[in-house]
């Protein structure tokens, strides 16, 4: 290859790195009548902007982490049902996406953190709430991460097409973005380590998993997921000794849009006390 080509090569993997860490952003959605927007401090200082329902003290609160590409819009059925049934929803905009004013995603590192604040803020204003977690595919990874760091601020973790590790989830994501991808996109991943000084060995998932083993938890994974495939859903729910909820005929996170009700239904159900043997 002659060092034009190399060049060139290089700089396509570089441009799409830093396209990856800094992907377009989607408009932050339509808020459900019953929430308001609150704007909280996120981990660096920068604002959070964040939707909110807050119940009575003691009733649960379901914070909700979109993934790479969301928007908490995508939570507006969900967070209706669960405000519904008596509980509060928190939908933060997480980092180098719609509103946020960090210009970089962190591939569920640092929205781990900002979950962490959001979830320290809810407790603050209701402190006997019980909070169940839930993320969507890399907020799910944050979700996992943010229940091993701080696990006295939550009561359940719900998790739906997470990646269990993120270097081989990358792996998986190249592969899925284009024919060859793994190949032609090898330099990707080490460019992208130099642009965000994040490591993907370092983040994982299954690890923190590992450390919620006998608490509430649901992991949910479609047999079909062509992005993070089947084996991540199954790696989680066997370090974390969670529940696991097999989808059938569905896309890549997008169980709350083919399975609604029993969808609410399951999520809700986390919040509750566990019922006698």
């Amino acid at each position: 290859m002659g060092l034009g080509v190399l060049g060139a090569y290089l700089g396509a993997n570089a441009a799409a790195a830093h396209v990856f860490i800094h992907p377009p952003r989607r408009e932050i959605g339509a808020m459900p009548q019953a929430m308001e927007r609150v704007s909280l401090t996120g981990p660096l200082g920068q604002a959070l902007p964040t939707w909110a329902a807050l119940p009575a003290d003691g009733k649960p609160v379901f914070l909700l982490i979109h993934g790479y590409g969301g928007a908490p819009g995508e939570w507006a059925g969900l967070a209706e049902a669960l405000i519904t049934k008596g509980g509060g929803a928190v939908a933060p905009a997480m980092r180098g996406q719609t509103e946020s004013p960090v210009p970089g995603v962190a591939f569920g590192l640092g929205e781990s953190r900002e979950a962490v604040r959001a979830a320290e803020w809810i407790k603050g204003q209701r402190p006997s709430s019980p909070i169940v977690i839930v993320g969507l595919s890399m907020g799910g990874a944050a979700a996992w991460l943010a229940a091993k760091d701080r696990p006295e601020l939550f009561h359940a973790v719900a998790t739906e097409g997470s990646f269990a590790e993120f270097d081989e989830g990358l792996q998986d994501y190249l592969a899925h973005a284009a024919p060859g991808g793994r190949v032609l996109m090898a330099p990707l991943p080490g460019i992208g380590r130099l642009i965000s000084g994040i490591d993907p060995a370092s983040i994982s998932p299954r690890e923190a998993a590992s450390a919620w083993q006998g608490r509430p938890a649901l992991v949910i994974h479609s047999r079909q997921d062509r992005l993070f495939p089947f084996r991540h859903g199954e790696a989680l729910a066997r370090a974390s000794g969670a529940e696991f909820w097999a989808l059938e005929k569905t896309e890549h996170a997008k169980g709350m849009r083919d399975f609604g009700e029993e969808y609410s239904e399951r999520i809700w159900a986390l919040s509750q006390p566990a019922k006698a043997p």
